[in-house]
């Protein structure tokens, strides 16, 4: 199971969440959750159990929402969604596991769901840099 979390406007959220529950993924199960902002998001890191393994970000939410995400929990594997000429460095900085811009397309989730899920059945670690170090 992949715990999902979407941040994002209405209309990105909708989207996202219509591609995640008609696709079809080399996952058992798919629980879903979207906030309406960040501060809705981060509170839910307080409890370890119900929170995402995954989230889909939109950046408008700003580069402090990312900061914050590894400070509560630096484990968490964050999808950023950007416009198409976004400053990449802090999605970098902050270690996103995936970019997506705008417009989402199905094919795009897809291929992020399926990549998560191998890297979560590997043993290796994708990632070069300690996050902890990051915030």
């Amino acid at each position: 199971m992949i715990k999902v979390g979407i941040c994002a406007d209405n209309k990105v959220a909708e989207r996202l969440k219509k591609y995640l529950l008609e696709g079809q993924y080399r996952v058992d199960e798919i629980r879903l959750s979207i906030y309406q902002d960040a501060d809705e998001m981060l509170g839910l890191f307080d409890d370890k159990e119900d929170s995402p393994n995954l989230i889909f970000c939109d950046i408008t939410e700003s580069s402090e929402t990312l900061k914050n995400i590894r400070k509560r929990n630096a484990d968490v594997d964050i999808v950023i969604l950007v416009p198409q000429n976004s400053n990449m460095v802090d999605m970098i900085l902050y270690q996103a596991f995936a970019i997506l811009t705008y417009p989402v397309k199905s094919k795009s989730v897809k291929n992020v769901i399926e990549r998560y899920t191998d890297y979560k059945s590997s043993d290796k670690n994708i990632y070069t840099v300690d996050r902890k170090s990051v915030v």
